[in-house]
C-alpha cells in the first residue's frame, strides 16, 4: 500500500505517518521529488491524505490526481482526510476528481485536528491553540486510528 498526503500546517502528514505506520504503506508526500507514475503503478491500493479547505480539495492535491489520472484509474482508494470542524463531504469531494468508476474506493475516514500542529492561528478569528487542546486533539486522532484499523 502507498500513503500519497498534502499537509500544509503538519496535521495531515501525522495521520499519514500514523496511518501508514499501522498498514507497513510506504508513505510519499505531493511535494517529494520522485518518479510518481513509476511509484503509483507499483501498488494496488492507495490512501490520500488531505485538509479539506472548505469543501474542496486542496489545489495541490487536485493537480496531483490531475497529473496522475491514467495511473489511478482502476486502484482501490483509501480517503483520509483532517479537518477543524466537520464538513461531511471531504471524502466525496475527491471521488469529483474521477469519472464514475474509474477508482474503487474501499475506506474514508474523517479526522477532527487542531487548525494546525504549529503554534500559529490560521485565521485571525481563531485562537491560537494549546499543547494541551493539540496534545488532545492528537490523541484522539491515534485512538480513532487503533480503533478503524485493528
Amino acid at each position: 500500500m502507498l500513503t500519497i498526503y498534502f499537509s500544509g500546517t503538519g496535521n495531515t502528514k501525522y495521520i499519514a505517518d500514523l496511518f501508514s505506520q499501522k498498514m507497513n504503506a510506504k508513505c510519499v508526500s505531493v511535494e517529494n521529488d520522485i518518479d510518481f507514475v513509476t511509484t503509483i503503478k507499483g501498488y494496488d491500493t492507495i490512501a490520500f491524505c488531505y485538509p479539506i479547505y472548505n469543501s474542496r480539495v486542496p489545489r495541490i492535491m487536485r493537480e496531483f490526481v490531475h497529473n496522475h489520472m491514467e495511473d489511478l484509474i482502476g486502484k482501490k482508494v483509501i480517503i483520509l482526510i483532517t479537518q477543524q470542524a466537520f464538513s461531511g463531504d471531504g471524502a466525496r469531494v475527491f471521488t469529483d476528481l474521477f469519472e464514475e468508476g474509474a477508482i474503487e474506493v474501499i475506506y474514508a475516514e474523517h479526522f477532527n485536528m487542531q487548525q494546525n500542529m504549529g503554534n500559529i492561528p490560521i485565521f485571525w478569528t481563531l485562537f491560537k491553540p494549546t499543547e494541551h487542546s493539540k496534545q488532545k486533539h492528537i490523541e484522539k486522532a491515534g485512538k480513532k486510528m487503533n480503533i478503524v484499523w485493528q
